[in-house]
């Protein structure tokens, strides 16, 4: 460990034996202490330090308080063909989402796709470090991080790698939506309106106006500017 201005610089290797000796010294299991630092060491390396070794101290508190089950032992089921349950047993999620994780895969790869539910567990962890490894292990370059994956740009060759790889759950690639909106008035039935039928005169909204009761709008918007002729704010607010 080196002293800094701001703080200690540490490998992130000393980074990871710091985390398990401390968490082990909490009271954590050893392999739920070695699931918990994997993501305290993916924070720091990553810059997200919200993750990252500052949440020791809540690891180490929840263990103390007897928020979470220490040596929890995570139950893997499948209760469908492409579902699996993991019940954490009160533990930490890291180590549930690792022990379910390969059952998951297996799923995946006969179904086409599969889901798993991780349940009675503390949230502790994120989901980007098994992204990221992924797409550097391939070369792809990550568009979008969600909650649950990424969007990935990737060649064909890429892709068909991906595909051959245990440790991905599921992919899917762009869909091409194409435009409805040339047949949006019949589907809607506003052809039949316009029209009108038997005794009732057609519409075509001339003369109508229209209340809109909403959080707020943009009254200098393109397609509002000028069409406003009066508004109502019912909160006390500002909006």
């Amino acid at each position: 460990m080196t002293p800094v201005a701001d703080g200690v610089a540490m490998t992130l290797d000393a980074l990871r034996d710091l985390a398990r000796e401390k968490l082990r010294g909490a009271g954590l299991a050893p392999d739920h202490a070695d699931a918990v630092a994997e993501t305290m060491v993916a924070g720091e390396r990553d810059g997200c330090a919200s993750h990252g070794i500052y949440r020791l101290l809540i690891a180490a508190n929840s263990v103390a308080r007897g928020v979470v089950v220490p040596d929890a032992v995570p139950v893997v089921r499948s209760p469908a063909s492409a579902l699996v349950k993991v019940d954490g047993g009160g533990g930490f999620a890291q180590l549930a989402f690792e022990r379910g994780k390969p059952l998951l895969i297996e799923r995946a790869r006969a179904c086409g796709i599969a889901a798993m539910a991780i349940n009675h567990v503390v949230h502790f962890a994120a989901l980007w470090p098994e992204v990221e490894a992924l797409a550097q292990r391939y070369s792809v370059r990550i568009r979008k991080l969600l909650k649950m994956g990424a969007v990935l740009r990737v060649t064909a060759g890429e892709l068909e790698a991906l595909q051959q790889d245990d440790a991905v759950d599921h992919l899917s690639a762009d869909i091409r939506y194409r435009s409805t909106a040339d047949v949006i008035a019949q589907s809607i039935g506003a052809d039949q309106v316009w029209a009108g039928t038997g005794r009732i005169k057609g519409l075509n909204g001339h003369g109508i106006s229209v209340a809109v009761i909403d959080s707020g709008i943009d009254p200098a918007h393109a397609s509002l500017a000028g069409r406003v002729i009066a508004s109502v704010d019912f909160t006390g607010g500002d909006g």
